[in-house]
């Protein structure tokens, strides 16, 4: 017979921070940031190496649709994402989708 439990830590819930390296507003056209996406329990950061969790990014234009060949282009996970001024026309948010996909061996 064989049993398995998922333990959770509840008391300490992940918590998601995104970085821009060059801060998150940009005048005059001039856009050039990378977005970093990092996980924290507690004060400890988790999955550094990227491979426990996937991190899918999503931008909203500035009418607030999504922008699906942009969202289609930046599908597979990475922890890091390169924007620039290709990437933004007047105003974007972007926003990270994080999921747990466990160990890859």
């Amino acid at each position: 017979a064989k049993t398995e439990a998922t333990l959770i830590n509840l008391v300490e819930p992940i918590e998601l921070q995104v970085r821009a390296s060059n801060g998150n507003v940009f005048k005059n056209g001039v856009v050039s940031t990378s977005l970093t996406a990092t996980l924290w329990r507690g004060d400890k950061e988790i999955d550094k190496d990227g491979t426990e969790f996937s991190y899918v990014w999503k931008k909203v234009n500035s009418d607030e649709t999504p922008d699906e060949h942009w969202n289609t282009d930046h599908s597979y996970s990475q922890k890091s994402i390169r924007i620039t001024e290709a990437d933004v026309f007047r105003r974007a948010t972007f926003s990270c989708e994080v999921q747990y996909v466990g160990k890859r061996v």
